[in-house]
C-alpha cells in the first residue's frame, strides 16, 4: 500500500489484532468464528515523505475462522503452519497506489496504480512478546514493487482491562518500490519541476508502534495506535519527500462478538 493508505491500514492491523486479545474476561478459545467491527478517525500524512497530515473517519473490523482463516487490514490470510510459536500464513491484500492530486507536491508525478499484493505473514509468538516478518509482492502492477515489513512487540497486561504493546518496526523496499513512490523519471521531471532522481532499493524507514486497548466490558473495546517512522537511505533523499519523519495515529471504538 501506498501513501496515507498504508499508513492507516498499518495501524488499524495493530488495533484489529488487539481488539480479540485484550477482552475483560479471557476468549472462548472453543469459538470457531470471531468477529471485531468498530470505527474512529486517523490523522497520517498526505502520502509517503509528506509534511502535512490529513484526517480521516476510518472503519476497521476483522473476521477470523477457526484461528485459521482471518479478514482484517492485512488482507485475506490462511494460517498453514503452526507449531512452537511459529505461524506462516499466505496472504493476499490490496496497495491503493498514490493520486497525484493527494498533495501539490505530487503534481506532475502521475498516479501510481492500486495493486493486488500477495504475500506470507511469518510470526513467532513466545509470551507477551512477538516478531512478525511479512513480504508482499504487488501482482497486478508489478511497478509498485516488493516490500518486506518486520515488526517486534512486547505486550503487558498493565491491568485487568488495558492492554499496551509497543515495539520497533523496519521496511525494506526493492528497486521498482523505491522508483515508483520516490523516483523521479526524466518525463516526471518535465513535468514537475523536480530533478530527476533514481534510487535503489534498501532499507526504506524504521519506527515505533504503540497501541493502547482499553476493554469496556467483554464486548466493548477503545483502541489507540501511534506509529513514529523515519525514512532513511535512498527514500529519505528524494525529491518526492518533504518530510523524513511520518508519525500517524488512529482511536477509536471497536464491537468483538
Amino acid at each position: 500500500m501506498g501513501g496515507t493508505n498504508r499508513l492507516v491500514a498499518g495501524l488499524l492491523s495493530v488495533l484489529s489484532v488487539l481488539g480479540t486479545t485484550a477482552r475483560a474476561d479471557e476468549p472462548d478459545d472453543s469459538k470457531v468464528w470471531n468477529f471485531t467491527i468498530g470505527g474512529g478517525i486517523a490523522a497520517a500524512p498526505h502520502y509517503e515523505g509528506a509534511d502535512r497530515d490529513r484526517f480521516r473517519l476510518v472503519p476497521f473490523g476483522s473476521i477470523s475462522y477457526d484461528d485459521t482463516v482471518k479478514l482484517g487490514p492485512d488482507g485475506l490470510a490462511v494460517t498453514v503452519l503452526k507449531a512452537d510459536g511459529f505461524s506462516v500464513a499466505p496472504v493476499l491484500g490490496y496497495g491503493g497506489g498514490r493520486q497525484d492530486s493527494t498533495d501539490s507536491n505530487l503534481k506532475g508525478l502521475g498516479t501510481i496504480q492500486s495493486a493486488v499484493t500477495a504475500g506470507v505473514i511469518l510470526k513467532y509468538q513466545t509470551g507477551p512478546f512477538s516478531l512478525t516478518i511479512t513480504p508482499r509482492e504487488a501482482v497486478t502492477h508489478s511497478n509498485d514493487g516488493f516490500v518486506t515489513n518486520f515488526a517486534a512487540a512486547y505486550a503487558w497486561q498493565i491491568a485487568p482491562r488495558v492492554k499496551l504493546s509497543v515495539g520497533p518496526t523496519l521496511s525494506v523496499a526493492d528497486g521498482r518500490y523505491e522508483q515508483t513512490y520516490f523516483g523521479v523519471d526524466a518525463e516526471q521531471s518535465l513535468r514537475s519541476g523536480k530533478r530527476v532522481y533514481s534510487p535503489d532499493g534498501g532499507v526504506k524507514d524504521v519506527g515505533l508502534t504503540g497501541a493502547l486497548t482499553y476493554a469496556l466490558d467483554r464486548h466493548w473495546l477503545l483502541q489507540t495506535a501511534v506509529s513514529d517512522r523515519e525514512l532513511v537511505g535512498d527514500a529519505a533523499d528524494s525529491p518526492v519527500v518533504r518530510s523524513k519523519n511520518q508519525a500517524s495515529i488512529a482511536t477509536g471504538i471497536a464491537y468483538h462478538f
